[in-house]
């Protein structure tokens, strides 16, 4: 449902910009649009990107720069 509802939004987008030639009344519809949308989640990286993250703020704190693996 979300990917349509972006796509949707991608042909609002493309209608305003075909038929508005004010831009103020082409970002006054897409927020129109866009009221009352949420996006509520979680994100939860996988254990080897903590890892690296952690080793990354360590070795800033230190001085040291970390190779890329």
């Amino acid at each position: 449902e979300f990917i349509e509802f972006v796509e949707w939004l991608g042909q609002l987008r493309e209608q305003a910009k075909a038929n508005e030639p004010d831009a103020e009344k082409r970002r006054a519809l897409l927020r129109e649009a866009l009221d009352g949308f949420r996006l509520l989640g979680k994100v939860r990286y996988p254990s080897v990107w903590s890892a690296r993250r952690a080793e990354t703020v360590a070795n800033a704190a230190s001085g040291t720069s970390a190779e890329p693996r």
